[in-house]
């Protein structure tokens, strides 16, 4: 996407006329008016007009001149992000006549433009030894959006080192290849559970050099085949490496690649932007579903809609409804209630995230159906029609208990089937347990980035401080009073969950809890903040960035052994827990009777964190636009 800047006090017809697809938001005086052809979707207020344009270059020409007599200046622009007209002159004042010809932009001081680099480099080096087996390495950068990585290797014997940031997952659709290294979780469709990050070296860099001298290191060899680095602004991509004509026969590259048979892409209306739907069944959004998995309808579903855009643009994607229609007759067509999922500003720039159950098709004997989502974009608070998005679903009946009576009742956009009173108050104590080891788990976290606290705070009163105590206080705020609120809250549970009774309440402790969320807002305020001050710290003293990077996690249940964790990553941790406070009450509450006593104040406790979840994403997203803004003027 592409943005056009035209705030001139003189009267100006732009033309655009794009062969591919293309999509932009304009900022236009009332002087100014916009033509555009059927491709080309502008988003504006006024003056913007669709006609049947030629994108051929001398057809163009001759178009404009037919209708308006003459034309001041030709432009041919790839990978646009930004034009902006000044009020200077054209560079050939006279005859009304455009003649092509190689032009330098930096001639037309009354033209501006920003294009958006290609997001894949690669080199191979010379020559290439085809008696060795090929080794390819692949680096996604540091600041690249970049998350989820999907490969297909189309030649057998292939030997890959996959190097990309913390929470990268790459996804291997085949297995031809022949060695596998990387700093990242591995996930083989095979293979149920995901392969943990095989690199361990000291280096972590994303520089070229180190990232070569990682895969040299890691498969002890001196060569590699190719070097990648990719930058596509997507936070999920498809690479193939397979072979390229013109290059010698072991010398494969790597490209991206969409298979229509294997991946779920959506496809929208012509004149819409294109969207994509990744269906995910944890809330860590970190693997998508392989699209002929078969899904369960007593089983919550996550979901990402995505917007294709160019350049440093954020628009707000907002879902309004969605369907389901039954592929044998779409007769059967049932609205499909939803809840929206937060996310970091990092994890959904042009994206939103909802999860929805699918528990209302249990009864239906149609097991392929069509899910479809009708989708708004927005920018400040213009927001325009953005389509729909669709995706392919195969739905299998989850086993119901032959006799069994059900009550279905509809609770806050979703529906709860309980078969079985007995069967479903076991599943609260299943429950109450599994947030019982979460909640160990995240102390632990807390309790490794509280460690350095005290000696840093002593050694900010001595001659030789490591940090000032505006620097302590800025990156550890509030870390101690969540600590506090969260071993209150475990040590009431437990004991609980261990004297269980179906009659047990535990409703009051996830009230009280999610009252305390203040402390999260304004841990959440100061994030950005703490991080940047950490990482301006660790790089201006050694001895801090030695702490940042060995802080140790105890293992739950006393366990003697422990993990080491960087500072980031634990600052990381109370924003991943407060974006599941929502997925944990609502599991909760699904396992309780509304005649149990807690119901109520489960509902209360959900009411409360789905408010302070929205809130944050609003003025997440406000703060994304406003910056968007600032980088635009």
């Amino acid at each position: 996407m592409f943005n056009l800047d035209m705030n001139i006090s003189k009267p100006v017809i732009f033309i655009i006329a794009s062969s591919e697809k293309a999509y932009g938001l304009s900022h236009l005086s009332k002087e100014v008016t916009v033509y555009v052809n059927s491709k080309t979707q502008l988003f504006g207020n006024h003056n913007i007009y669709t006609e049947d344009i030629p994108y051929q270059n001398m057809e163009l020409i001759k178009w404009a001149e037919q209708k308006f007599g003459g034309v001041t200046s030709f432009t041919t622009v790839q990978n646009l992000i930004k034009i902006t007209q000044t009020e200077a002159q054209g560079t050939k004042p006279g005859s009304s006549n455009c003649v092509l010809e190689n032009e330098d932009i930096s001639q037309k001081p009354f033209l501006k433009t920003e294009t958006d680099p290609k997001g894949i480099k690669s080199c191979i080096p010379e020559p290439q030894n085809t008696s060795y087996n090929e080794i390819h390495v692949i680096n996604i950068p540091e600041d690249s959006i970049v998350r989820n990585v999907y490969l297909q290797v189309k030649k057998q014997g292939t030997s890959l080192f996959l190097r990309g940031p913390q929470g990268t997952t790459w996804t291997f659709l085949r297995t031809d290849f022949w060695k596998l290294g990387s700093n990242n979780d591995i996930q083989v469709p095979q293979i149920q559970s995901k392969i943990e990050r095989t690199y361990t070296g000291t280096l972590s860099s994303d520089k070229a050099e180190d990232v070569q001298k990682m895969a040299l290191e890691y498969f002890k060899v001196s060569y590699f085949t190719s070097y990648s680095e990719i930058t596509l602004n997507a936070t999920t991509i498809f690479l193939g490496i397979g072979k390229q004509h013109n290059l010698p026969e072991r010398s494969p590259t790597v490209k991206t690649a969409m298979d229509k048979n294997i991946i779920p892409i959506t496809t929208n209306a012509p004149n819409q932007m294109p969207l994509t739907m990744e269906l995910y069944t944890y809330p860590d959004y970190r693997l998508p579903l392989d699209p002929e998995t078969r899904l369960q309808t007593n089983k919550r579903i996550y979901a990402e809609i995505s917007g294709n855009t160019l350049g440093g643009m954020v628009l707000t994607l907002k879902v309004i409804n969605c369907i389901v229609c039954s592929k044998a007759s779409c007769s059967v067509r049932k609205e499909l209630p939803f809840m929206l999922e937060a996310c970091s500003v990092d994890s959904c720039q042009n994206s939103a995230r909802l999860s929805f159950s699918l528990d209302q098709l249990q009864e239906m004997t149609s097991t392929m159906w069509d899910l479809e989502c009708s989708v708004n974009l927005c920018h400040s608070e213009n927001c325009v029609e953005g389509g729909r998005v669709r995706r392919n679903l195969e739905v299998t009946q989850s086993c119901q208990p032959r006799g069994c009576v059900c009550f279905i009742e509809h609770s806050l956009n979703s529906f709860m089937t309980e078969c079985d009173l007995e069967k479903g108050l076991e599943m609260r104590k299943w429950v109450l347990s599994g947030i019982l080891a979460t909640e160990e788990a995240y102390l632990s976290h807390l309790e490794a980035l509280l460690l350095p606290l005290k000696p840093l705070k002593a050694a900010a009163t001595t001659s030789q401080p490591v940090l000032t105590v505006a620097q302590i206080e800025t990156i550890f705020f509030k870390v101690p009073e969540l600590y506090e609120i969260h071993k209150e809250f475990y040590d009431g549970l437990l004991p609980r969950v261990q004297q269980w009774s179906h009659h047990q309440r535990v409703g009051d402790l996830f009230q009280k809890l999610a009252s305390q969320l203040g402390v999260y807002r304004a841990f959440l305020d100061n994030y950005e903040l703490a991080v940047e001050t950490a990482e301006k710290c660790c790089q201006a003293n050694t001895q801090f960035a030695e702490i940042s990077e060995n802080l140790k996690v105890r293992s739950p249940k006393d366990c003697k052994d422990t993990a080491k964790n960087s500072l980031e990553a634990l600052l990381y941790k109370p924003v991943d827990r407060v974006t599941r406070s929502t997925l944990v009450l609502h599991d909760l509450l699904k396992h309780t009777p509304t005649s149990h006593p807690d119901h109520s104040l489960l509902q209360d406790a959900l009411r409360i964190s789905q408010n302070f979840l929205s809130s944050i994403n609003e003025e997440t997203t406000s703060r994304r636009q406003s910056l968007a803004g600032k980088k635009g003027e």
